[in-house]
């Protein structure tokens, strides 16, 4: 088989591994799911199955479906109002006592990618629709809080672009990184004070692109 097309065929698995992945941890979080995988399944997909594929997709499910149970509980004891997204994911992640690996793993992202977005060096509204997807369902959060969220860190934005940048001065005697979480401080209070949450607007088509994903999975629990 030529290079390109073998290329195309293990690209191809991959994705049914995923949607099949998906479905069985849709199955454990709902409880419907018991060891071995049932057999209708495996049949319904045995062409994509190697020898150990079904042990090895049976572990990850485990293993993601403790985190995503653990997270859940993290987020029915702790407070999440008045805390933006990376806030809210870091809170959480911290509250359950996972790693950022342990996380990352299991939204099958780059363990730096997800320390990035906890630490705020990336725009939220800027994730793949999947990607956040993968997040709230990981996470169990609901569309109208992962809304709020948002629109806090947006408005904090706003307010920290202008605010001024350290002087010359005040560098030398306070490091850049002590000097940014000052105004990071400064930014969300005023915030919340100037009610600048309830300005800030999402771009619709977003919202509505994440509640149709939702749905298409089966999740209108977070919808």
């Amino acid at each position: 088989m030529p290079k390109d097309s073998e290329s195309r065929a293990s690209s191809t698995e991959e994705k049914e591994l995923r949607e099949l992945e998906r479905l069985l941890s849709k199955l454990a979080t709902e409880g419907a799911l018991e060891f071995p995988i049932p057999e209708a399944i495996v049949r319904a997909h045995e062409k994509t199955f190697s020898p150990d594929t079904e042990q090895r997709l049976w572990a990850t499910i485990q293993a993601d479906d403790q985190i995503r149970q653990r997270l859940k509980a993290a987020r029915k004891s702790a407070f999440h109002g008045g805390l933006s997204f990376p806030e809210l994911i870091g809170k959480l992640r911290t509250q359950a006592g996972l790693s950022v690996g342990q996380v990352a793993q299991a939204l099958r992202l780059p363990p730096g990618d997800l320390q990035a977005i906890e630490e705020g060096r990336v725009d939220p509204l800027q994730l793949a629709t999947e990607t956040m997807a993968d997040m709230m369902e990981t996470f169990s959060l609901r569309l109208s809080v992962l809304e709020q969220s948002l629109k806090l860190a947006l408005a904090r934005r706003t307010i920290r672009a202008q605010l001024s940048p350290p002087s010359a001065r005040t560098a030398g005697k306070i490091s850049l990184r002590e000097y940014g979480r000052a105004l990071d401080d400064v930014a969300s209070f005023l915030a919340e004070e100037d009610d600048e949450i309830s300005q800030a607007t999402l771009p619709h088509e977003y919202l509505e692109q994440l509640e149709t994903s939702l749905k298409r999975r089966g999740r209108d629990d977070l919808v």
